[in-house]
Order: structure tokens, then C-alpha cells, then sequence
């Protein structure tokens, strides 16, 4: 009896802060990788492996996984999210970090002026 293919675990990687996010250098395979994941439609483990193949040495898709969760993630900042399409391919998208606003303390005691409308 033949073993059912295996099927990969999908990607939720939370982006750090946007103060903490890493430029990466012009042509390098980080910066294909960010390239392919910012696109709309995203881009499954294929496509990437292929993209990042063209730069240098061979690349599959078990070293995008892992490029994605090491290299993007933990070195560089990004988050990465993944969904499964309908014929079960794993397909990637970059998540932006959201810069957040502090909330206004509230102002209490002697330094709360109240404004009153005059008609």
C-alpha cells in the first residue's frame, strides 16, 4: 500500500516591529524573495524556488520554507502568511508590519479645562 504524499504545514509568521525590519540588498535572493511574496496574488513554494533558483545555486522548495522562517522572518523582520489553493498548492504573501499610535493618556486632576459653548 502506497503512503499518501505528505502534505506541508502552512506559514503564519507575525512581522516584528516596523522599526525593526531589515532593507535587503538590491538582487539577492532575500530581495527576490521579498519581490515574489509582495506581489497580489502572492506565490506558491514553486514559483519561489524557481525565482531563487535564477540567482546562484538550485533551490527547493523545503529551502524557501526555510529560507522564509530564518532568513525573512528572524533575520530581516517580515511576517509571512500562507493559504492552500484549490488544488492544494501552498500560496505565500507577505505581511507588512502596522506601525501602531499610542493611545492619548488620559488627562486628569488640576489640568482638565472643560469648554463650554456660548450661543
Amino acid at each position: 500500500m502506497a503512503k499518501a504524499k505528505r502534505q506541508l504545514k502552512l506559514i503564519n509568521l507575525k512581522p516584528a516591529a516596523p522599526s525593526k525590519i531589515k532593507d535587503a540588498r538590491k538582487g539577492s535572493k532575500i530581495a527576490i524573495l521579498i519581490a515574489k511574496l509582495d506581489q497580489e496574488n502572492g506565490a506558491t513554494l514553486e514559483q519561489l524556488a524557481t525565482a531563487m533558483s535564477k540567482s546562484g545555486s538550485p533551490v527547493t522548495a523545503s529551502y524557501v520554507k526555510a529560507w522564509i522562517n530564518y532568513d525573512l522572518h528572524k533575520l530581516h523582520g517580515y511576517g509571512v502568511k500562507s493559504t492552500r489553493d484549490e488544488d492544494g498548492k501552498v500560496r505565500c504573501y507577505l505581511v507588512r508590519p502596522v506601525a501602531r499610535v499610542k493611545k492619548p493618556k488620559p488627562v486628569t486632576g488640576d489640568n482638565v479645562v472643560s469648554i463650554t459653548a456660548v450661543a
